[in-house]
């Protein structure tokens, strides 16, 4: 079967990319996906709930999916890459984050003279329903729910780093006043279930439509292509290798995979390509570069019982703390601090609260690239974090005020020891949800309860005090440089710009440069990463591509 557009990839980018490209009957739409589909409304409880229990559910993620952190040490980290209809939106945290208007403003500097804050508002507006503003800067008819919780339905330990931060302005709207304050956050969610690309953009109605093809469990592994324009691609099912077919194909597979299906086809730096053997069709030496992330560190403390997240209070997250470093070449609003009550979903992630410090207007870059590794192509992930000093600086400085904060009085009646970057195979292990971990987490919490030298033990375990660093600057900077973590916000890889800037791999209409019949719809269209999760950025960018394309770009 012959259709006229191929999507590869149903995350936050492809969901929309086939609901607004089949909306016109005439358009025969591919939608491929390398996951699992559900029936919406009858998805996984673990998709569904507003806790993000879904990350830790490795069927649906992309597995042995690795990334080499720093670009001066072999520490390797996994990427949590989703493999599922809905992409990242399904297994991520839900936050609806807009980022700042010099984040687009920004863009447009790189010639894409319609992708200014102005320019891309009315796409915001368009793919939200926000249940909580009804004004010019907001949108109430769209596809995805966005809400918020009042400050009167906080958990104590939020409630109590608001009081801690009296020089801070309330901000209810985030999303539309872009002053440093401690701000309500904006969730994708319903008050009972997450709202997500799948369930947002593939509702029942968009998948009974006849010119709409929706194939999950359907990986694609190279594109063909006729001379230099690309003519269909192929998908690997358990019945083996396809080939279909398509007047245009749309890579939407991400800013991790995406450049590596490029590359492949022979279009990215003609030299590295050399170095593995493959002839390019297109010297482009953006693909795969540029690759921007937000790096984090998470500073918890075990906290005292009255201190807890209610029980029935479900969600993860509901206030933190956007601010500006004032470190000499960085933007306004460039760091966040997320007020986590609950640090996971079972029993001990309810006793642990969590500062989460994170560089929201980050520098670093890194790339995607292909290896030879025993004589078979292989993608190469190589983070860059922290590599320009500004991010390194501004993380350890950040990392010095969430640990005043757990040290400042509204603060330390609420908690027993500080924990520092809890993470490591034991915390990953226990955050996949099933019912072992949930009794082995429900009977190590009655036991740190029960006896107090335990929970020290646990909280031990768990995460080193970095207060014992914080009088040496050398010792905590390194620290904080070796401990720092990327979060799944990839972009940059493809990203937008004019064909006379050697690093721009794609127009403003997400047209490859260079060859025909082929776009890039995802995270690495992207030129920066915004000072935003970068779920509902993508999905805008989605939107306002398939505005493009209908109107004849």
């Amino acid at each position: 079967m012959h259709f006229d557009y191929i999507v590869a990839g149903a995350g936050a980018a492809g969901c929309v990319v086939a609901n607004r490209l089949s909306s016109r009957s005439a358009n025969k739409v591919l939608l491929l996906e390398a996951g699992s589909d559900f029936t919406p409304g009858k998805e996984p409880d673990t998709i569904r709930d507003i806790y993000p229990r879904s990350v830790g559910v490795s069927a649906f993620k992309w597995p042995a999916m690795l990334g080499r952190a720093r670009l001066d040490r072999d520490d390797i980290w996994p990427l949590d890459q989703a493999r599922v209809m809905g992409g990242c939106s399904a297994i991520m945290g839900m936050l609806a984050l807009r980022g700042l208007p010099e984040d687009y403003d920004e863009w447009a500097r790189f010639g894409l003279d319609d992708w200014s804050w102005n320019d891309v508002l009315p796409n915001f507006r368009r793919i939200e329903n926000d249940l909580d503003f009804n004004d010019a800067m907001h949108g109430q008819s769209g596809e995805i729910t966005i809400r918020r919780h009042a400050p009167t339905s906080w958990p104590p330990l939020c409630r109590a780093l608001a009081r801690a931060l009296p020089q801070y302005p309330q901000i209810d709207d985030v999303n539309g006043d872009f002053r440093d304050g401690i701000g309500l956050m904006p969730m994708s969610s319903t008050a009972d279930a997450r709202v997500y690309a799948a369930s947002a953009f593939l509702t029942p109605d968009v998948r009974a439509r006849p010119n709409l093809t929706i194939r999950p469990d359907s990986e694609v592994t190279r594109l063909e292509f006729d001379g230099r324009k690309t003519i269909g691609l192929w998908i690997r099912t358990n019945h083996g290798e396809t080939l279909v077919s398509g007047n245009e194909i749309i890579l939407a597979s991400g800013a991790l995979r995406s450049p590596i299906l490029l590359q492949k086809a022979g279009i990215g730096d003609a030299a590295a390509l050399a170095d593995v053997g493959i002839t390019a069709i297109a010297d482009r030496r953006g693909v795969g570069a540029n690759l921007q992330n937000h790096p984090a560190l998470y500073i918890s403390a075990m906290l005292d019982g009255d201190a807890r997240q209610p029980a029935d209070l479900r969600p993860w997250n509901m206030n933190g703390l956007r601010y500006s470093s004032a470190v000499k070449g960085c933007d306004r609003g460039d760091m966040l601090m997320l007020f986590i009550n609950k640090s996971s979903w079972h029993a001990v992630g309810r006793h642990i609260g969590t500062i989460g410090v994170s560089v929201y207007k980050a520098y670093s870059t890194g790339h995607v690239g292909l290896i030879r590794r025993d004589g078979e192509l292989a993608a190469d992930y190589s983070l860059g974090l922290l590599s320009d000093q500004r991010d390194l600086e501004r993380l350890t400085l950040g990392v010095r005020e969430a640990y005043r904060l757990w040290k400042h009085p509204e603060i330390a009646p609420l908690r027993h020891e500080i924990i520092a970057s809890p993470s490591g195979k034991l915390v990953r292990h226990l955050a996949v949800p099933n019912r072992r971990n949930a009794a082995v987490a429900a009977a190590t919490a009655a036991m740190m309860d029960a006896v107090p030298p335990i929970r020290t033990i646990a909280a031990r375990m768990a995460g080193s005090d970095v207060g014992d660093m914080l009088p040496d600057p050398d010792a905590l900077r390194e620290w904080v440089y070796r401990k720092a973590m990327p979060l799944c916000h990839f972009v940059g890889t493809c990203r937008m710009g004019v064909e006379s800037d050697p690093l721009a791999v794609t127009d403003g209409a997400g047209s490859v440069i260079g060859v025909g019949g082929l776009r890039v719809i995802d995270g690495g269209t992207l030129p920066t990463v915004p000072r935003a999760n970068t779920n509902i950025p993508i999905t805008m960018v989605a939107d306002r591509i398939c505005e493009k394309i209908l109107a004849g770009g």
